[in-house]
């Protein structure tokens, strides 16, 4: 989130996994995931200058095919310290607990994207593994590692870096006169997903008041 943020502020509109909460978003990016058109990547990232998050995690190599000039930055960060803020935020809400039914019952669509694009390719299906999780992430820095040229990839430390240097650097755009943006993750998506599960939850009353209000109908002229 913070760095979505950052490339926003420079000038960059980013594509992040929060916009998946908007369904023709969310089917349109499953498409692009599943079959890896170019069309509909194209689409999908329309308006966009990049992409960040799982959907960028889990299609980095086919995006590269389309887009070969494009920059990559790798976010890195000690894997433990990941895994620990990562199973606080998405697992927590989505999966093997009582929120995970509460979860696919209001956003079942944004469930299945989590599932399919992030969970099954990127995690073995296992996100509350430490181990699976921490090994994913360790050969996933590895692979970028080997896969992007070194004149095109910034390895990134966010939580190291003090402010917009090495980024500004990098993407060749001037130093803002602002703050870097620190954005509190858990906070972010629990923020997130409790307002995607109120507009779903008065979504859902309205339906049941309508089916009632059907019914009733239906008793009085019997």
């Amino acid at each position: 989130m913070s760095l979505m943020t950052a490339l926003d502020m420079l000038g960059f509109p980013c594509f992040h996994g929060s916009h998946l909460a908007k369904p023709s978003t969310g089917h349109l990016f499953l498409r692009a995931f599943k079959y890896g058109n170019p069309k509909d990547w194209n689409n999908l990232l329309d308006g966009y200058a990049a992409i960040a998050d799982f959907p960028a995690v889990c299609s980095y190599q086919e995006l590269m095919k389309i887009y070969p000039d494009a920059k990559v930055i790798l976010n890195i960060r000690d894997p433990d310290r990941w895994y620990n803020s990562f199973s606080e935020t998405i697992p927590k809400n989505t999966h093997g607990s009582e929120r995970n039914i509460i979860f696919k019952l209001l956003t079942p669509l944004l469930a299945h994207y989590v599932q399919v694009g992030f969970y099954d390719k990127f995690l073995c299906s296992k996100p509350q593994d430490r181990e699976i999780c921490v090994r994913a992430f360790q050969k996933h820095i590895s692979e970028v590692i080997q896969h992007v040229s070194p004149a095109n990839l910034l390895i990134y430390d966010i939580e190291k870096e003090k402010g917009w240097n090495s980024l500004c650097a990098f993407l060749n755009v001037s130093i803002p006169d602002i703050p870097f943006p620190r954005v509190n993750e858990r906070k972010a998506f629990e923020t997130l997903v409790n307002s995607i599960a109120t507009v779903h939850s008065i979504v859902l009353l309205l339906y049941i008041a309508c089916f009632i209000s059907i019914l009733l109908c239906i008793i009085v002229y019997m």
